[in-house]
Order: structure tokens, then sequence, then C-alpha cells
């Protein structure tokens, strides 16, 4: 009798139990007897404590050996087919002393339990062996797997001697063959090649019982790395089933062959390389030292595309370093830093967890991607436009740019930056961006024109006014992540050129002969009127202050008049003041402007008054030359007056004494008289005249010998040698002085 086991319906049912004891067997025994349809209190189908009746054993003939055969009798046709019975044994031995191992009234502790039931063969369905995931036509190493084989089993999965499951019976070398026991419930292998992780006979309802008739055995297995590849040949499955009466059966399934590969690759399309910095190049990427970096991938069985279920390592090979990754669920990904140095560097990569018959199957030819590490930033090399010094107004300008860069240009981060800024307070007035456009197709090189607008037309005249300028400077960045530099590279200083605005100001200027006297000759008292030209060469109207100041030889300066001036921009104005002398000697006149520009007039000889001679007492400032000859005319004008007067008189007074008639012959005579007077009389006026005329001619002659002598406005006359430089005047003593 099996612990669990059956037997046809008796009303004679014989069941022997060997006791071992010493010095003496019991002699009394008494089996706890529980009957499915007489004793199941609660119809649970299973005996439970207080469901047990006892019945007496037969004992052996000899208590005094060491074993002894206890029999118990019953009739067990009152139950049907498939009703259960189970005894458990209780009783003492002369000492007292418990049964051992005879069982008890406790859940599954019963000595055995039997069926009533017809002894049948077991069967294997023809879909018997399957997998849970479906037909498997590669199994992979070290992925777990479910398998599922069927059984039926007409006295349950207690009556079956042998259950084995073979997953490459036509391999005589090894068949990979799992093998359940009922006693255990466990599966066992003599295979190499499996890992058994869990072993289960299930029934309708879970774990089967042991008279379950329709079995499932459930088998959770992994295949080892060390299994070997047989290329084209493939591994048929098989199972076997035996009962306790030697009652067999076996089932072959080709349609579940399968083969076997431990091929494990990363997919070039899985792996990715994301940037914190830089740009994506067709095999790789373009970046700046030590940029941060992740690679990321995955990792499959190559023949399957099926993703293992346990964690591999995958080793990332970049800059002479191999940084490890764990694949989780196929996934793996990496963080790493590029290397300090410029250089174009390989990333590769390859599975690192591979065990005995494993292969990478990993690409060779793609899984490389070259980071190209750039550590230099586009090099502005030369401002093209505006031109440097240029005064720029309030307008757009067109900026132009040479850039030297080797790795490439990234065109849409590219912009010009511009601003405004108040020189005295540096403050930004005014500041953009605009776009910049390369001129060319080409990306990368050493002289690459960049070109955009400027567009100043928010800065007024208004703002005009302030000293202001322009500074501007490139944003963006090369493929490879770095940013714009100065020029040439100057990495302290990113404006690339300075230019002033245009400054609405007044701006005066003199010229140094702009200042002029009205008089040059004169004497200590005298007053002379200054007149100053000032001209506004700026862009806005504007006033500015003018100080005069007396300068001797010394160099003593004596303040004359401060005076402001306004002039329109781009006029002349004119400012006049009075001087009035107070000491003799050389002195001049220096007019300051308020920007420091000065203007000097004439050097002259103020002289000290003198008392006037007779001739100036007589002709004050006139020419004694000329005052003379006109007083000569006068006085002949006047004496031929005179004459024609005394003639007009006495011819008058004649005519009104004497009768005509009678003393015509007398007047006659008187007349003859006269005619003489008058002719002598005529004949002298005209000498009078003739030198006036003479006098007219000799100073016309002079004057015409004189040519280089002028009138001054001061009354005197001057020459200019040019030969020597030097101005010669006639005092008023009509010498000849030489100008001081």
């Amino acid at each position: 009798m099996h612990r669990y086991d059956h037997r046809t319906p008796s009303p004679t049912q014989v069941v022997q139990v060997t006791i071992s004891d010493q010095p003496v067997l019991p002699n009394a025994m008494t089996a706890m007897v529980w009957k499915e349809w007489s004793d199941d209190a609660n119809s649970n189908g299973w005996p439970d404590a207080g469901e047990f009746g006892p019945v007496p054993m037969l004992v052996p003939t000899d208590l005094n050996a060491n074993q002894g055969v206890y029999t118990l009798m019953m009739d067990d046709t009152s139950g049907d087919l498939g009703d259960k019975i189970a005894v458990y044994l209780d009783g003492t031995d002369p000492s007292g002393y418990t049964i051992q191992d005879g069982g008890s009234a406790e859940e599954d502790e019963q000595l055995f339990t039997y069926q009533l039931a017809i002894d049948g063969a077991p069967d294997l369905p023809t879909d018997a062996f399957a997998w849970s995931a479906g037909r498997m036509a590669w199994l992979h190493p070290a992925q777990p797997y479910e398998l599922n084989v069927k059984i039926t089993e007409p006295n349950g999965g207690s009556d079956l001697a042998t259950v084995e499951v073979m997953l490459a019976s036509n391999q005589g070398s090894d068949s990979m063959s799992i093998e359940w026991s009922f006693e255990t419930g466990d599966c066992t292998t003599s295979s190499t090649h499996l890992i058994i992780d869990q072993c289960t006979m299930l029934g309708a309802n879970g774990i089967a019982d042991p008279y379950e008739r329709d079995l499932n055995l459930n088998i959770h297995l992994r295949l080892g790395w060390n299994t070997p590849d047989l290329g084209d040949n493939r591994r048929e499955p098989a199972i076997l089933v035996v009962d306790r009466a030697g009652q067999e059966e076996m089932r072959n399934f080709p349609e579940h062959r399968w083969r076997f590969s431990a091929g494990l690759g990363v997919p070039e399309e899985t792996v990715s390389l994301y940037l914190t910095r830089g740009s994506f190049l067709g095999d790789g990427a373009r970046v700046t030292p030590l940029t941060p970096m992740e690679i990321s991938g995955g990792l499959v069985f190559t023949e399957t595309s099926t993703v293992p279920a346990f964690e591999c390592q995958v080793d990332v090979l970049f800059a002479g370093q191999t940084i490890a990754a764990v694949a989780k669920e196929g996934v793996w990904s990496v963080a790493l830093n590029a290397p300090a140095s410029s250089g174009s560097v390989p990333m590769t990569w390859e599975v690192g967890c591979l065990q005995g018959q494993g292969v990478d199957t990993t690409d060779q030819e793609t899984s490389v991607k070259w980071i190209v590490v750039d550590g230099t930033g586009p090099e502005p090399q030369e401002v093209l436009s505006p031109r440097p010094r240029a005064v720029l107004g309030g307008e757009n300008h067109e900026v132009r740019v040479v850039v030297q860069e080797l790795g490439g240009l990234d065109l849409a981060s590219l912009e010009l930056v511009w601003q405004v800024e108040d020189i005295e307070t540096g403050d930004i007035v005014r500041s953009g961006r605009e776009a910049l456009e390369l001129e060319g197709g080409a990306i990368d090189g050493l002289r690459l024109e960049l070109v955009g607008d400027m567009n100043l037309s928010s800065i007024t005249n208004e703002m005009l006014i302030d000293r202001m300028e322009v500074k501007f400077s490139i944003a963006g960045r090369d493929l490879a992540g770095n940013a714009v530099t100065g020029l040439n590279g100057n990495l302290n200083n990113p404006f690339l050129a300075t230019w002033n605005m245009e400054w609405l100001q007044p701006k005066f200027t003199v010229a140094p002969s702009s200042l002029t006297y009205s008089r040059l000759l004169m004497e200590v008292g005298d007053t002379t009127s200054i007149q100053l030209e000032v001209e506004n060469i700026g862009t806005l109207e504007g006033e500015i202050g003018v100080v005069f100041h007396n300068v001797n030889a010394a160099g003593d300066r004596t303040l004359i008049q401060r005076s402001t001036l306004t002039a329109e921009a781009g006029t002349l104005g004119i400012l006049a003041v009075d001087w009035r002398t107070e000491e003799a000697g050389i002195q001049w006149v220096e007019a300051t402007l308020d920007n420091g520009m000065t203007a000097s007039g004439p050097t002259i000889n103020v002289r000290v008054a003198e008392e006037p001679s007779f001739s100036e007492k007589v002709f004050g400032d006139v020419n004694p030359i000329i005052g003379s000859i006109t007083g000569l005319l006068l006085v002949a004008v006047v004496v031929s007056l005179l004459a024609w007067m005394r003639r007009m008189t006495v011819n008058q007074g004649s005519k009104s004494d004497y009768d005509w008639d009678e003393y015509s012959s007398e007047f006659e005579d008187d007349d003859d008289f006269d005619d003489d007077d008058d002719d002598d009389g005529e004949t002298t006026a005209p000498s009078a005249g003739e030198s006036v005329v003479t006098a007219q001619a000799s100073a016309a002659s002079t004057n015409e010998a004189e040519t280089d002598w002028v009138m001054g406005s001061d009354g005197y006359w001057w020459y200019h040698d040019k030969a020597k430089n030097e101005w010669w005047y006639k005092d008023a003593n009509g010498e000849i002085v030489k100008h001081p």
C-alpha cells in the first residue's frame, strides 16, 4: 500500500502494517478509519479530526519478535468508485509508549489513503507539450521559459510512477530530460544545460490533489549559457509517463522542434546619443571639451529580437576608458564626458555579460560614433563695414564681418547684438538683436563673411545731443557649441568694433587773423573797435563765451571784456567790443574762447599823446600837403572873386557919373585903359589857376611815384615793404616811420 493508492472495492479488504518494537510488540493496535461515504461530516471530501472511527487490528502471534504484521480487514463495498478511505494507527506498547509514524487525524497526516477505483492507464493528449508563450522556434540562454505538460491519469497523479519531459529527445548525448516525482512534488534533471526554477503539478483548481485525473505539469526553466549551438539541427521534445502498474504513454512533438542561439547584440537603430551642447553629425557629434553626454541603446537576442529578461552589462569604450552600463529590460544608458583636448575620438560599445556559448552579434562596422571635440569657437577676423572710426547716424547700417570657423557654423544661432551707450554715464540707451546671414554655401572656412543690418533708427536727433557710441558683438555658436569669441579669438572683450555716433553740438572755431581793429595808430586814451569773427562749424546752434585781453610786450594781461556769442550751425558770428588804451607801448588784443581756442589781433605801438603843431592845429588830422593845396585853391578863388566884384563896381559907377555921348571919347580912352587893366587882370588870374593845377599835377605825380602808399582808416599813409615784410607810415610831421 502506498501512502496514496487506489483499490478495487472488496468486502474483505485487507491492509497489513508491519510494526517494529523492542523488547515486546504491542499486544493491541487500533486502526482509526475514515470512510468518505459515511464519515465525512463536513462533506469536504477529505478527513478531518473527529471524523475517524476505531477498528481493531489483528495482532501477530509472536509478540516477542522485533517486527510483527498487524492486519486490518474491512468491507469497503458500501462506497462508490471515487470514494476515499483514510487510516491512521493508534496504540501503545506494553511500556506505554505511543506508536511512532502511525499517522494522525491532522490534514494529510494519515498513515495511508486509498481510493475506490479501477486501475487505468495514463494518457497524453496531442497538445500535451506547450510553451506558455506559444511555439518557440528559438530558445536563448538565461531566458525564463514556462512549459505546460498535460497528462490524463484515471487514478490520479499519485499513480504516476514516471513523468519525464525530454526537450531534446532526438539528441542521444543529452536529451535534456526533466523528471517529476509524485512523492517529492519536484522536478529534477540530469542535464547540465538546464536550470529548473519551479515545477508544480496543477489540477483544475490549483495544485493537484493525489487523485486529480486531469493534470498539468507546469515547469519554469532556463537554458544555460553552456548549451551547445547545433547550428541548423533542431531539438525535438517528447513526453513519457508510466503508472505504478507499468502502463506507459510516450509522445513526440515534432511541431515544437527548436534551435538554440546565444547571440546577443545591440541593434544600431536603437543607439541614441544625447548632448547637452553641440550638434550631431552623420556618424557622431561635434562637441566642446568636457561636454556632458549620454548614450543609450537596446539589447536583444539577435535571432528573435527578444529582449533579455535578465540584467546584462554593456561596455562603452570611449577616450581610452571603458564605462559599464547595465541593460534592464533590454535598455541601457550611460553618462560620460567628452575629453578635455580637441580631436576626433571614436565611441564604441559591446555586450559585456556573455558566458559560455554567448556571442556578441553587435555589428562592429556600424557600432561606432565619432565624437569630434572642438575647443575653439568661431573667431571674427575683421569688420569690413562700417569702416573703422566712422561716425554713425540714426539710420540702418549694413554690417559685414569676416569669421574663421573650421568646424562649421550653427547658422540658426548667429545674431548681431548691438547696443548704444552714453559715453559719459555708460548707460545703455538702445539695444537690439538682428539675424546674421552667411554669404556663400560653405559653413566652415578661414574667411566666412557674415552680413546683417544694424537698425539705429530708434536714435532720434534729440538723443544725439548727448555723446554716444555704438558697440556690437556676435552671439551664436559653432556646431560643437563653442560660443563666438571676440575679435581674433579675444575671450575678454566680446565687442568686435565701436563707433561714435553723430554728436549734434555746436563747435566754435576762430582763424588766427579773425580779430581786427578799426584803428592801428593809437595813442594812450584812444578807443578802437575790436571785431572778432567766430564760426560755428558744429551741427547745433549754440553759444560760447569769449574773453578779450590786452597783452603788452611783457606778457601782462588786462581784461578788456567778457562777451557771449550765439550762432546757428554752419554760420559765422561777429562779436565787436571797444578797446580803450590805457598805457603806451607795444601791445595787442587776444581773444580766448571757452573751448580754449585763441585769436590775436595785430600788434600796435600805442604812443604817448603830443602837443599838436601849428599845421596840426590848422589842419588837424588832414594831410598837410592836401590841406595846403586846398588852401591855395581857396585863396585863388577868393582873389578872383574880389577882382571881379571890383570891376563890376567900377564899371557901374562910371556909367552913372558921365554922359556917354559927351565923354564917349574919354570913355573909349578909359575903356581902352580899363581894357588894358582887365587884360592885365585876366592874365594874372589864370596864373593863379595854373599854379593850383600845377600843385595838383605835382601831387598827382607824387602819388604816381608812390603807388604803394595807401590811406589807412586811421588817417595815416601806409607803405608795405613786401620784400622785408615791414610796414611804414607817415606821422603827423610827414616823417616816414617804421611800424614796430
